[in-house]
């Protein structure tokens, strides 16, 4: 018998009273450093050239939780108040609409791994159409440039190469013709912005590192002319020094206790403050004019807009930012309270509105000076994972976090309040009496304690391994090794692990003897769990990681996470493996991409995994990587030789821009809405478009109009796009893609809501193909109830919705009917008939097997003479998603009863058991591309595939719940919902199958994203209307 595959289907933010500002010139700070000078290591328009990805660098993944995810280190709020820029250790520029609260989009360019790439620094100029940008730029310091940005495209103009180390501030004047910088080179440069920034001055005053810079104009009294320039800055040296850019000269300096960091400057005062716990108030010839002790060290200060107001940021306990006014001989007139730890970025939106930003999880908090009452959060979906834990039964593995601090002791920094099933990928919260295992800092008769010690004298800067009789030996860490040991723990064999800043993660034997890394983290690792072979580790960065120890027994030194996973605060999550193939939650894969460098002269790209769907999304290899399924290594690498690797996939070039040309009214009198699109070519061509009302495919324009009806520009790559949508009556989410030209990756998704107010609206009509074949071409692949299943579906549905529909149309394809021409002309004729208020339904029953990680059907002729012959003798679900798109009909289900031969060789043993995950990641992908509801039968053991009472187990079921017991098991209101028919049937199969044959048969469903409605009316409620 011939063998057919078949289917039946962030700066340590520890806790408040160590948060201190970071000393950049150290290597990878995220703990506090100080006291250093050197950093650390019709005819289509034009196709754009793709940006080649950099030679030097792979694309890199990064999270992107729509926040920051490492210290806040500048803001600023742009001159017509509606947005504001944020710059973080986290290497972005974020920019934010103030009235949504929202991130609107990100500036980027070149980053590395550790600190290079951080930004500490940004100045927008007046005219608002440059930002400066200075940080740890370049990894080598063969220079430290700083970005000059067009601010509205985001596009790298320049790069200003002169200091020798990390850029910490940056000042326009206020007419815009002059930047000036400061460095831990401990120098102040000034560049002439009307000059093309060419560099016009370097003071050279300052003995340690610079900080702070600001410049301000000297006006003459009677003229109103300028007449000088002078310059402010404030250094590690302790020193304010104030320059005048005319004579090239200091004019005046003086001395705090300790560094100085900060600066502000008022149409009367500069403000300096530092680590000496005092803000001092002087002049502009910087004459004492007054001195405010602080209980908090005051890390970031700005003037109101007014300049009546001082607002100053928060370094240690208490963490309270403080707000002074200048009328009142400076006295404190507010404090907000709201932040757990550092704030080092503060401004202000107007006289009466104060921004400030940081805490542990780098909000954004803007809120009134006058009550100090919160008027806005600006935050991202993520937090920092302050506890893990880790748990291993026969049902799987378990994954728990917390996301709260309250710290008991190192390993134990906060509560567990949720799990991950990790044979679901589901997230809910954690039982009280879990079983979850943490780590333990004992070993026999060792132990594992630390003390304060290493170059900068840190509480945890050394591991003490501690055995009874004889002296502790000690691991000492610093700057290149992890600073701290922040958490740590023993494996069951002894071995023991250290977590500490910028993501390192280390392994020693009990000799203290450096045994391996695991790679990963970039931030620091709070938090680390093992039970058995595996171990989890969590901390600034948001992102859970699973370990295989048995790497570190096969004597690896360098370990890469089995799985990486981001959960949001509302558990919508997404997990990936190395070679990027990714599972995600309805919403989860917008949280994760890649970060395309080209250079140090160009702005970064940015990918999420969400726009390579088509490719990498396959929960199947994600799971056989898990379960240490011996063939997931071939069958991965089988796949990037055929679709191709991440970085050789985003050097094919970006996806298109696309936007609205023309304003698009959020309401409507008519079904069909016209659509204007705008495209332009990023350098990987323009591809097709796909456009989805309510999450369900419609068909959208051809490719000869993607590509220019009306106003092309080849030298630009643009294109306008017309078309209509059809939308039923109602509210309706509107949402548009556009491919590259390889149709690999595709854009950022253009999303509009409109309401429709449909005066022909009617009762709907009902309609369905139903395909049911037993009686295969090849006689040795027949099967026993598939075409009596679908008849009877047929008959079933049309007797249920005679009550709820105008008309019903059923179209049945049974056995030799069920060819693929018959197939494609039926879907064509249907397509002309079916509107999009109407009802659609897709049985299939019969023989189905998954192919390269997508589902196919097999139509009655095919012949498998080959593998080959099998893929292209058979439906694909990209062929099904072609009839599908259309089909206009929004409230419409997919109902897949396909056998499955017991043919696959998944992994069924072990806690990663695979539970059919192959099919069910196929019909999870069937579901994505369609964006239709689907429900899908999935068996895997042979009795259960020879039937029930003369039916597969599952249209058995389904039939029943058609007929009346899904209302009965549901609301109970004489509607047959397809949301009740999924729970019913799910629970029913269940049932049977564990009483008829002992197994457990899981039917696969996903109605997310998909509108709940009504099939038909339950026995007894035969009326119009399904009343009784």
């Amino acid at each position: 018998m011939k063998k057919i595959l078949i289917t039946c289907i962030c700066i340590i933010t520890m806790a408040a009273c160590i948060s201190q500002p970071v000393k950049h010139q150290i290597p990878e700070p995220e703990e506090p450093i100080k006291k250093s000078s050197q950093a650390p290591e019709k005819v289509p328009p034009k196709k754009i050239t793709p940006k080649p990805v950099s030679s030097t660098s792979q694309p890199i993944i990064r999270i992107d939780p729509g926040g920051h995810t490492s210290k806040i280190n500048d803001i600023i709020v742009t001159s017509d108040q509606q947005h504001l820029i944020s710059a973080s250790n986290d290497k972005t520029i974020r920019v934010w609409n103030l009235k949504t609260g929202k991130e609107e989009r990100k500036i980027l360019g070149q980053i590395g791994s550790g600190s290079f790439g951080q930004i500490y620094a940004i100045a927008l100029s007046p005219d608002q159409t440059q930002l400066a940008v200075g940080g740890y730029l370049d990894k080598e310091l063969s220079y430290d440039g700083i970005r000059i940005y067009d601010y509205p495209t985001g596009k790298l103009q320049h790069t200003l190469k002169s200091h020798s180390n990390v850029v910490h501030d940056l000042s326009f004047s206020p007419n815009g013709h002059y930047l000036v910088s400061g460095s831990a080179d401990t120098t102040v440069k000034v560049w002439n912005v009307n000059n093309d920034y060419k560099l016009i001055h370097t003071f050279r005053e300052h003995s340690n590192s610079v900080y702070g810079v600001r410049i301000f104009p000297i006006i003459t009294p009677h003229s109103k002319a300028i007449s000088d320039y002078r310059i402010v800055s404030g250094a590690d040296d302790n020193q304010v020094i104030l320059y005048s850019l005319n004579q090239k000269k200091v004019l005046a300096r003086y001395k705090h206790k300790d560094d100085v960091n900060y600066l502000a400057i008022s149409n009367k005062y500069i403000a300096s403050a530092g680590y000496d716990h005092v803000i001092k108030i002087s002049d502009h010839d910087l004459k004492p004019v007054k001195t405010i002790s602080s209980e908090t060290r005051p890390t970031g200060l700005a003037f109101s807009p007014d300049h009546r107001l001082l607002l100053s940021g928060t370094g240690d306990n208490p963490n309270h930012c403080k707000i002074y006014d200048t009328h009142q001989d400076f006295k404190c007139i507010q404090t907000f309270t709201t932040h757990d730890n550092l704030v080092r970025a503060v401004t202000f939106l107007d006289h009466q509105t104060a921004i400030t930003a940081g805490g542990d999880n780098n909000d954004i908090y803007v809120w009134s000076t006058q009550t100090g009452q919160i008027k806005e959060q600006l935050t991202g979906q993520g937090k920092g994972i302050w506890a893990v834990g880790i748990m291993q039964d026969v049902q799987g593995v378990k994954l728990a976090f917390g996301n709260t601090y309250d710290e008991k002791n190192q390993n134990n920094r906060g509560p567990l309040e949720r799990v991950m099933d990790l044979s679901t990928f589901q997230v809910t919260d954690l039982p009280a009496k879990s079983g979850i295992e943490r780590i333990s800092t004992l070993y026999e008769d060792i132990q594992l304690s630390h003390t304060s010690g290493g170059p900068y004298g840190y509480k945890n800067a050394v591991l003490l391994i501690k055995q009874k009789g004889q002296s502790p030996i000690q691991i000492v860490r610093n700057s290149t090794n992890g600073l701290i040991h922040m958490t740590y723990g023993f494996t069951p064999n002894g071995t023991i692990i250290s977590g500490g800043a910028t993501g390192f993660l280390t392994a020693y034997n009990r000799d203290g003897n450096h045994l391996a890394e695991f790679k990963g983290h970039t931030a620091v690792v709070w938090s680390i769990a093992i039970s058995g072979q595996w171990m989890v580790s969590g901390g600034g960065d948001q992102v859970l990681m699973l370990w295989d120890l048995t790497e570190l027994d096969q004597g690896k030194k360098d370990i890469r996470p089995v799985l990486s996973v981001f959960v949001d605060r509302h558990n919508e999550w997404v997990a990936w493996i190395e070679d990027g193939f990714f599972d995600a939650s309805y919403d989860g894969a917008k949280y994760v991409g890649y970060h395309i460098n080209y250079g140090k002269d160009q702005a970064a790209d940015y990918v999420r995994v969400g726009q390579l769907y088509d490719i990498f999304a396959r929960r199947d290899l994600v799971m056989k990587k898990l379960s240490r399924d011996p063939d997931a290594k071939m069958l991965i690498q089988n796949e990037l030789a055929r679709n191709g690797t991440i970085d050789q996939i985003l050097s094919s070039g970006m996806p298109p821009e696309i936007s609205w040309m023309d304003h698009i009214k959020s309401q409507y009198s008519q079904t069909n809405v016209p659509i204007k699109l705008k495209i332009k070519d990023q350098g990987g061509g323009i591809g097709k478009v796909v456009i989805k009302v309510n999450g369900v495919e419609q068909s959208g324009p051809t490719a000869r109009a993607a590509y220019g009806i009306g106003k092309d520009d080849p030298t630009e790559g643009e294109s306008l796009v017309e078309f209509e949508v059809s939308l039923p009556d109602g509210d309706n989410n509107l949402s548009l893609v556009v491919y590259n030209d390889d149709g690999t990756i595709r854009s950022e998704t253009l999303t509009k809501k409109i309401h429709v107010d449909d005066p022909m609206k009617h009762l709907p009509d009902l309609y369905a193909l139903v395909i049911g074949i037993s009686k295969y071409h090849e006689t040795d692949i027949q099967l026993n109830y598939a075409a009596s299943d679908a008849e009877k579906f047929a008959k079933t549905l049309a007797n249920r919705g005679k009550p709820l529909f105008k008309d019903i149309h059923i179209q049945t394809l049974i056995n030799q009917q069920a060819k693929v021409p018959a197939i494609k002309t039926t879907f064509a004729e249907l397509a002309k008939k079916v509107k999009v208020g109407d009802v659609f339904m897709l049985y299939l029953a019969g023989h189905g097997t998954i192919i390269e990680g997508d589902y196919h059907f097999i139509p009655w002729e095919m012949k498998h003479t080959s593998p080959q012959a099998l893929k292209s003798g058979s439906i694909s679900r990209s062929q099904f998603q072609i009839y599908l798109k259309e089909i206009k009909a929004q409230k419409s289900m997919i109902i897949i009863d396909t056998c499955h031969s017991g043919a696959f060789s998944s992994n069924e043993s072990g806690p990663f058991a695979m539970r059919g995950l192959e099919e069910k990641s196929a019909i999870r992908r069937f579901k994505h591309f369609t964006g239709r509801a689907i429900f899908a039968a999935a068996a895997k053991n042979q009795k259960a595939t020879e039937g029930y009472k003369n039916h597969g187990v599952f249209t058995y079921a389904l039939l029943e719940a058609m007929k009346e017991k899904a209302d009965i098991f549901g609301n109970n209101n004489g509607f047959i919902s397809v949301d009740e028919i999924v729970k019913y049937v799910t629970k029913r199969v269940q049932e049977i199958s564990e009483k008829e044959w002992k197994i457990n048969q899981y039917p696969y469903s996903d109605l997310s994203g998909a509108p709940y409605f009504d099939i038909g009316c339950r026995k007894g409620f035969d009326r119009v209307g399904c009343k009784q």
